[in-house]
């Protein structure tokens, strides 16, 4: 895992990506467009056709005051957003929140989503619920501490005969008592071609440390 991690996310066709994110109360929510209720604050639209405030997410982040000490919340419309999303670990309160019941879906290979922090002293917390994420090796990853409420983690094939890669892996520091907690999920598989077996059946469920 080394250079620019390879994960995007993906709200229904909506492209986006997370990292760093901050260590105050909750440093992200990604949820369904129902839980909108539960972030009060500052809300804003992303629409990529030009009908809402910003066409793009990173846009939405950039206009989160440094230091904000109430919840933003992002509502993403059904579109095609093709970008690397960057949350700063100075921008904490920020929820991404479909603006359909469509699951916010995580879409990659390797390193596909990141909970991560800006440096392992710091603890930063991030919330993912009806999410769908998938890949294939380690693709969840980083040193986070993160809850997945009521997901589809889906292990995709990737052709390997003995070891079809790792759900995680999770770099907690030692001084975290937290790292991931998987709560009411699903773990499921793409069918294996070279197989005939799920990836889940090459070891797919395992978790792996990662140190760097």
């Amino acid at each position: 895992m080394t250079g620019q991690p390879s994960w995007s996310t993906v709200f229904r066709r909506t492209r986006l990506a997370l990292a760093a994110l901050a260590g105050l109360p909750l440093a992200a929510t990604v949820a369904l467009g129902g839980a909108a209720a539960a972030c009060p604050g500052h809300t804003v639209v992303v629409a990529r056709d030009g009908s809402g405030d910003y066409t793009t997410v990173q846009a939405a982040v950039d206009a989160v005051p440094a230091g904000n000490t109430k919840r933003h919340t992002i509502r993403i419309r059904p579109g095609t957003y093709r970008e690397l999303v960057t949350v700063p670990a100075t921008k904490p309160l920020v929820s991404f929140v479909g603006t359909t019941g469509d699951n916010v879906r995580f879409l990659g290979n390797q390193d596909t989503l990141q909970p991560s922090s800006p440096n392992a002293a710091t603890v930063s917390r991030a919330y993912y619920r009806d999410c769908y994420i998938e890949g294939d090796v380690d693709f969840v990853f980083g040193r986070g501490t993160a809850v997945f409420d009521r997901c589809e983690i889906r292990s995709l094939d990737r052709g390997s005969t003995t070891d079809n890669g790792y759900v995680t892996a999770a770099s907690t520091t030692i001084t975290n008592p937290y790292g991931y907690l998987f709560t009411h999920c699903r773990l499921t598989a793409a069918p294996a071609s070279r197989r005939g077996a799920s990836t889940l059946d090459a070891r797919g469920t395992r978790a792996a440390p990662w140190t760097r």
